[in-house]
């Protein structure tokens, strides 16, 4: 098949993560700003054929070299829990609405590439240490209106916030470096009288202090 026809096929998620996946590794070592880097994931996901995702990698080296990079930089624990999928096509996301209730996630749960939270009076609390990540960009989207979310997430993994608040506001702490190898976390949305709170790896809970809490 000719070039100019396979830039007509249609994009599968897969595709779509793929070339997500080199934007992130290549916003985490320094070849794209933080602008270009959402500005272009923007484009990943709006991308309806294949001839769509090309333009935005074109500038960043061959896919498969970046990936050989990534695999060559020395292993971090949660790398290891990494899954060996071929095909993400069925990955497409979740919801999650949470109405004056909870929703806790802990230990090993695979997150999905894309997730949609609503919470209204309630809270949402993921603990992403010990997870199974599916794709090495995890978008959240987040709509909370006197609710909370909450995420741990684990050292090296990359966390971007494009969220907006009305009363409300993001709390970050403890969170390391970004791994280049690492997947990348990025939360998007708005919280009204709400909050979202990310803790990584160097913040410590008064509990887990004194040893009675992970």
């Amino acid at each position: 098949m000719e070039s100019h026809e396979l830039a007509k096929l249609r994009a599968s998620d897969n595709d779509r993560s793929r070339i997500a996946d080199v934007l992130n590794n290549s916003y985490a070592d320094g070849r794209l700003t933080a602008e270009e880097h959402s500005e272009r994931l923007d484009k990943v996901w709006a991308a309806k054929t294949l001839g769509e995702l090309e333009p935005l990698i074109v500038d960043l080296g061959r896919p498969e070299l970046v990936q050989q990079q990534s695999a060559q930089q020395p292993g971090q624990a949660w790398q290891f829990a990494l899954p060996m999928l071929t095909d993400l096509s069925a990955a497409t996301g979740e919801r999650s609405w949470v109405v004056m209730s909870e929703n806790n996630r802990e230990g090993e749960w695979m997150v999905q590439p894309k997730h949609s939270v609503f919470a209204l009076m309630g809270g949402v609390k993921w603990d992403l240490r010990e997870a199974i990540f599916t794709s090495m960009t995890i978008e959240i989207n987040i709509a909370t209106v006197m609710g909370s979310v909450e995420l741990w997430l684990p050292a090296g993994v990359g966390f971007i916030d494009q969220t907006t608040h009305i009363m409300g506001g993001t709390t970050q702490k403890g969170i390391t470096p970004p791994d280049p190898s690492a997947p990348t976390v990025i939360v998007r949305g708005f919280t009204c009288m709400g909050s979202l709170e990310v803790y990584g790896s160097g913040h410590r809970t008064f509990k887990q202090r004194i040893g009675i809490a992970k």
